[in-house]
């Protein structure tokens, strides 16, 4: 394919400089409303909150890495009055939709402040992950403690801190480069609402994600009409945001063909300039992404222990047995997509089943809101422009379909006893950002709305519809 000249493939459009203004407006409008929904939600009440907490408490502490003791789980030290909080909320309202807080346990928690013991906590399911991508809690816990603050105050700021890093990410992510309206209807879905309210990862990387795809999209699109250059380091924030993802989400390895991709954008425009580095920097850059990405993830593999499953072998021989028999993984994943239950469950779970799996929408609101999505999808439709579009609409297509696929393996090594007839722990919320890589192939990079009131009609009326259901359902749940 012919390279192009930097900027060719985004035309001038009245709409393509002034977007982000509009986005940000929105953005403070849902901060505010989110703000005020995450009073609707108790504590811990997203899957594995309480581990994702533990271990943002020991980043705090300047705990970075996991411990093994001898014939347990991997895992860590975390404070006792931590522990009290964990046990108070996941021994009753997040196992029993009826259950409340007693008058007792909420004197109990007004007055639970941090205390100097600390006991072994098992996190094995967090071990996976690289620590950073608990800054924003960890700074929110670590404030909480600074000021002197109960452990409920300091769970709030933790909350606090990482909404406001979510959405300085969206917004961010935006300025880069204009999203579609099936990328807006996803983060409006209620399981996508319901996380981002939730101090876990699923807010942080989905958003993490959207900025890496935008910076992505702006340095193969070129600057914008009416601008010389790209943004100042864009490939260096396109970069870590990567690192960050690949080895918070190992599903999201695929991620990395994307500075590869730049390097073929670049070829023969030369050094640095308006497109960017030069091919060979990214084929660099590339090269040592993909080498730290695979060092960790190894280290990770080899270094996690996780008895929370009876499995008579290890994550690492589970790798090993599916690289000599690769039939074996395509033989488990078909038996898992033609199960008769699991697909469905899968699609519910995308759109949303709230808490710990246990608290369904109403049952019309699936439908609803899966025909919502297909409206918005056809809404963010838009034709190739030129080859090197067509090009990026391509990979974005093979990335989602790879990063959904690598779902399946990445809880077929890690949760599911082997031999198998289907894949274990596989959750709907766990293809988010294969859609997102499906909504951006589906606009690629072009920024221009050929009918912006029907893309906000039906915005408006999807947002109306996932709010809708998502407060009535916490409501029935909570109260």
């Amino acid at each position: 394919m012919p390279a192009i000249v930097p900027g060719s493939a985004t035309p001038p459009t009245p709409a393509a400089r002034p977007h982000w203004l509009r986005a940000a407006g929105v953005l403070a409008l849902l901060g505010a409303l989110l703000w005020g929904l995450s009073g609707r939600v108790p504590p811990l009440q997203s899957p594995d909150e309480h581990s994702h907490l533990a271990r943002a408490w020991m980043l705090s502490q300047g705990q970075w890495r996991l411990d093994t003791p001898p014939g347990g789980s991997s895992g860590g030290e975390i404070d006792l009055a931590l522990l009290r909080f964990h046990d108070i909320y996941l021994s009753g309202i997040a196992r029993d939709a009826s259950a409340r807080l007693t008058p007792a346990q909420r004197q109990e928690l007004a007055g639970l402040h941090w205390s100097t013991q600390r006991t072994f906590f098992p996190l094995p399911g967090t071990g996976y992950y690289l620590p950073l991508v608990y800054a924003p809690q960890a700074l929110g816990l670590a404030l909480g403690q600074w000021t002197q603050q109960t452990v409920p105050r300091s769970y709030a700021l933790a909350r606090l801190c990482t909404l406001a890093v979510c959405l300085g990410l969206l917004a961010a992510a935006w300025r880069l480069f204009r999203p579609g309206a099936l990328t807006w209807a996803l983060l409006l879905l209620p399981m996508s609402l319901f996380q981002l309210v939730s101090p876990t990862l699923d807010g942080l990387t989905t958003s993490l994600l959207l900025l890496a795809l935008s910076a992505f999209l702006r340095l193969m699109a070129g600057p914008r009409p009416g601008t010389a250059v790209l943004p100042r380091g864009l490939p260096a924030l396109l970069c870590v945001a990567l690192l960050v993802l690949v080895t918070s989400r190992a599903h999201w390895l695929p991620l990395l063909v994307l500075p590869f991709a730049l390097a073929w954008r670049q070829r023969g425009q030369g050094q640095g300039g308006a497109g960017g580095p030069s091919a060979r920097a990214w084929l660099l850059a590339g090269t040592a992404l993909l080498g730290l990405a695979l060092a960790w993830t190894l280290w990770a593999l080899g270094h996690t222990v996780d008895l929370r499953v009876a499995r008579s072998h290890t994550t690492a021989q589970a790798v090993a047995l599916l690289v000599q028999q690769p039939a074996e993984l395509l033989r488990v994943t078909a038996g898992t997509l033609t199960d008769p239950v699991l697909p469905r469950f899968y699609l519910k779970s995308f759109i949303g089943i709230l808490g710990w799996l246990d608290t369904p929408l109403p049952r019309w609101g699936y439908p609803a809101l899966g025909l919502a999505l297909l409206g918005c999808a056809g809404l963010s439709l838009r034709a190739p422009r030129d080859a090197v579009d067509g090009a990026t609409r391509a990979l974005l297509l093979g990335l989602a379909l790879a990063t959904a696929l690598l779902v399946f393996l990445a809880m077929l090594i890690t949760w599911t006893p082997l031999p198998a007839s289907r894949i274990e722990g596989v959750q709907g919320r766990y293809f988010l950002g294969s859609a997102l890589l499906l909504a951006g192939a589906l606009g690629g990079l072009r920024e221009d709305d050929p009918a912006p009131r029907w893309r906000g009609v039906a915005l408006a009326a999807t947002a109306a519809l996932s709010l809708g259901l998502l407060l009535t359902t916490l409501q029935a749940r909570y109260g």
